[in-house]
């Protein structure tokens, strides 16, 4: 579980000191290196400071002119909001009783006056990479938790139900009712692809979550890759007499994560069929500029009101509204869309009125290298 040099610059830094010379010092020394940093010369600057910005890591005086760094660091620690931030002690006291003093006030480090610049920089690099890793460790809890409770809620109840369809099933064996065994079989076959869609989801948003594969950027036929995620689907849509369109996407080609591009398109466009009702209609459309790329889904499904588009890519409440047939879904597959879009420094646009259908859109940045042939506008049938 690596921290990238790049995620520590982008840290926080509160330094808490009423000495201006050593002040200066540490402040230049930090934002030569790219931290953000913070100053104050008092204990109630400090702690004002401390519990509205939150900051990463915290560099405390011992001897301020209001109050001990020991008490301020003591009240920190009491507070839910700030008992996490690290807080290393800044110090002419080379006594061990007043560095365990420190520590029993909640201190993880002590830096001792005079200064060396070398010694400043790896402790406190040292200690953001504990604060990140800390974190990323908690995401991953939080990860694991969710994984278990969508186990526990969406994955039990179909596989119940399959085990519920066996007494079914040998019921229509005797009494030679085809008709019923075909229907239960058509039951049978729906709900077990929308659950392996659903594991399928969960897995890779759960192996994102715990593995950052490297961006591998390639020149990517939009078209190409289109008509094939289009060729897949062909049977769900069909099944549930959906047309499927393509629009402006002819001679498209873009510099992308090939995979994760795929990956997107087929999540969105396996979700819009998903909210499809018989005869609506589904297009992946581009348009773009020298900025951006912009790769929409669009559908003429049951739609989303205000509420449920805020709910779509949060991990606390990810979507689980069935589909038009009762299809079922974790959420994750948005979650995963969202992630890669970020990960080509991109996002993920969305809008929907219900009873008229959503328009999920890719925006992702346009690069000088990425070549756009000159195509004729219009909507045209999917394959």
């Amino acid at each position: 579980m690596s921290v990238e040099t790049a995620d520590l610059k982008n840290s926080t830094i509160l330094i808490v000191d009423d000495n201006r010379a050593n002040l200066g010092l540490l402040y230049r020394m930090l934002h030569a290196e790219g931290y953000r940093v913070l100053v104050a010369q008092d204990a109630a600057a400090g702690d004002s400071i401390a519990r509205q910005e939150l900051p990463d890591l915290i560099l405390l005086d011992v001897m301020l002119p209001d109050t001990s760094g020991f008490e301020l660091s003591t009240a920190l620690k009491q507070d839910a909001s700030t008992r996490e931030i690290p807080i290393l002690f800044i110090s002419a006291l080379s006594e061990i009783q007043d560095k365990l003093e420190g520590f029993r006030a909640g201190g993880v480090d002590f830096i001792t006056k005079p200064f060396h610049v070398d010694e400043v920089l790896a402790r406190v690099a040292t200690h953001l990479t504990l604060v990140h890793q800390r974190k990323m460790l908690q995401q991953l809890v939080q990860t694991k938790d969710r994984l278990l409770s969508i186990i526990a809620h969406d994955i039990r109840g179909p596989i119940g139900g399959f085990m519920g369809i066996a007494a079914v099933i040998n019921e229509a064996v005797a009494s030679g009712d085809t008709d019923s065994l075909r229907e239960i079989g058509d039951a049978v076959d729906r709900s077990a692809r929308s659950t392996y869609t659903m594991l399928e989801d969960l897995l890779q948003w759960a192996r994102s979550q715990e593995y950052v594969r490297g961006f591998r950027a390639d020149l990517v036929d939009l078209q190409g890759i289109t008509d094939q995620i289009l060729e897949t689907f062909a049977g769900a849509a069909g099944q549930k007499s959906i047309q499927l369109y393509t629009e402006n996407i002819e001679g498209v080609k873009l510099l992308a994560d090939q995979q994760m591009l795929e990956t997107m398109l087929r999540n969105l466009v396996g979700n819009a069929i998903k909210f499809c009702n018989p005869g609506d209609t589904i297009t992946v459309a581009y348009t773009g500029d020298t900025e951006y790329h912009r790769i929409a889904v669009c559908d003429t499904g049951i739609g989303m009101d205000e509420e449920q588009c805020e709910q779509l890519f949060r991990l606390d409440t990810p979507s689980r509204r069935r589909g038009t047939r009762g299809e079922s879904g974790s959420g994750f597959g948005l979650l995963l869309v969202q992630e890669y879009a970020a990960a080509h420094q991109g996002s993920v646009e969305v809008s929907s009125t219900p009873g008229e259908g959503s328009c999920f859109t890719l925006v992702l940045p346009a690069d000088s290298r990425n070549t756009t042939d000159n195509h004729t506008a219009g909507s045209s049938p999917a394959d």
